[in-house]
């Protein structure tokens, strides 16, 4: 519970409560496979009590989120199916880059002015969609990745863009639910722990988000950007994928 707590928390803020979740469980016993499964059938309670709290407070406006918040959830339904023909290994090298890049992004944004694009709706809601269906089917990094397109591809600021990946996150959350939740690798006892923690981080990620979006998720983001492309490159070379 203690785990899936901070993990809800980070979560909210920038992203990556992965790294604290599927590691934590491992280490206390739990087959590796089987914690991915538990992870995936629990962190939707985090993202989904944040959009709630966060709508709770006007922060979330349903009517200007729901399209890419639909995409996200059918782009995770359909991600194992539209990235079937590519490499796993390819992407997985791929990936560490992109957060590397994301976090030079989120560290040179504000410094160097660089642009931010007022971009149709469609292209917007094609952003988040891409990035369900990788949530769907590999998924570190997912929360990242959402707020750094949603900065690049709209004029939203930090909290605007942190309250829509919270949704979009939280929907791509529930297809992966819906995916993982008949699979006899989850062991539901771990999940209703999981579950109740999840949801008190992703109160208090909220509450953070209200009061301090702004200060606190740039450099989280930055933080869990780097922590986890250096553990995708190391499990490459532990595996023999390479960098």
């Amino acid at each position: 519970m203690l785990l899936a707590l901070a993990a809800g928390t980070l979560d909210t803020l920038a992203g990556g409560g992965g790294l604290i979740v599927i590691p934590g469980q491992i280490f206390f016993g739990v087959p590796a496979v089987a914690s991915i499964a538990n992870n995936k059938c629990s962190a939707f309670a985090g993202t989904l009590m944040a959009s709630w709290r966060l709508w709770r407070r006007g922060l979330l406006v349903w009517h200007e989120v729901r399209y890419p918040v639909l995409a996200a959830f059918v782009g995770s339904l359909v991600g194992a199916s539209i990235l079937k023909g590519l490499d796993p290994a390819f992407i997985e090298r791929v990936i560490p880059y992109a957060l590397l890049a994301i976090a030079s992004y989120f560290a040179l944004a504000s410094r160097l002015d660089l642009p931010r694009f007022a971009c149709p709706p469609a292209l917007v809601i094609l952003s988040m969609g891409l990035a369900g269906a990788y949530d769907g089917f590999l998924g570190p990094g997912t929360g990242s990745i959402m707020l750094a397109l949603l900065m690049v591809v709209t004029q939203a600021s930090m909290t605007q863009a942190t309250v829509m990946v919270k949704a979009c996150n939280g929907a791509s959350n529930v297809a992966a639910l819906i995916v993982f939740a008949p699979s006899a690798l989850v062991l539901w006892p771990v999940v209703v722990c999981l579950l109740v923690g999840q949801l008190a981080g992703g109160w208090i990620g909220a509450l953070l988000v209200e009061r301090h979006a702004e200060r606190v998720a740039r450099p989280l983001v930055i933080v869990v950007s780097l922590v986890m492309a250096l553990r995708l490159l190391w499990m490459n070379l532990a595996s023999g994928v390479g960098i």
